[in-house]
């Protein structure tokens, strides 16, 4: 247990002092909680609100609605679209996207993920809007993460690289390199279907203008599916232990 704390210690320390060291760039803070529910034996849907702070979290950013369903292609591959709502005092944006996902279980403590994204945001889906004012922005992003699940824990670490590719750039037909988001975190279980995470990333943008910014994420999830599970079991021990009372008496 000690090896365990030594190691969530020294990420920890290392998560302070990636923020700390980038005076430069703007720290920013996300809110996220998270309700999904596997409805039939492939499909699993869910809900997702998310509320986000930014100039060193003492102003509000947006606040977003997301929504999505994902099949079960493989018992390591699936594909999912997801909707995005998001309001600012600014603006509201659209951003509909569909994910290719792969896990490799490496070793029983390793495991490696790939998520290959495409996504669409514009402002409006008014078709003159596009045209004249601002035109939709397209991206095809990929992340790896490497997952660590730490010994005689609930608790998981991970390390995830992602890159961001722009689609139909005005300088560039195809693809342009657009910016590096560096993610790290650790996840714990919670009993019934629950998870707490804590993470970062470090955004680097691939413009002239440097404006990079570090993101301070925790988010509480919840799988319905496995609260229904532990309900039923404890509910089960629960009466198995009143017959075995009952014919003791």
């Amino acid at each position: 247990m000690m090896i365990n704390k030594k190691i969530v210690g020294l990420f920890l320390f290392l998560l302070t002092f990636e923020v700390f060291s980038q005076s430069n760039t703007d720290l920013q803070g996300r809110f996220i909680s998270a309700v999904d529910y596997k409805f039939a034996k492939k499909w699993t849907t869910s809900f997702e609100y998310r509320y986000a702070l930014d100039n060193d979290f003492s102003e509000f950013r947006n606040s977003a609605l997301e929504t999505g369903i994902k099949y079960d292609i493989l018992k390591k591959l699936s594909f999912e679209t997801r909707y995005r709502f998001t309001t600012s005092y600014q603006n509201d944006s659209h951003l509909l996207f569909a994910i290719i996902r792969y896990k490799k279980n490496i070793s029983k403590r390793f495991s490696l993920k790939s998520n290959t994204r495409y996504e669409f945001r514009t402002q409006s889906f008014d078709s003159d809007f596009m045209q004249y004012f601002k035109t939709p922005r397209q991206f095809l992003r990929e992340k790896i993460t490497l997952e660590y699940n730490i010994p005689k824990s609930k608790a998981s670490l991970y390390i995830a690289p992602e890159i961001f590719l722009q689609i139909d750039d005005e300088n560039n037909p195809f693809f342009s390199f657009h910016r590096m988001r560096y993610n790290a975190g650790i996840d714990y279980s919670l009993k019934y279907g629950s998870t707490l995470g804590l993470g970062f990333f470090y955004e680097d943008l691939y413009n002239p203008r440097k404006d990079d910014r570090i993101v301070i994420t925790t988010k509480y999830s919840l799988s319905i599916d496995d609260l229904v599970k532990k309900i039923k079991k404890n509910k089960k021990k629960a009466n198995k232990k009143n017959k075995e009372e009952n014919l003791t008496d």
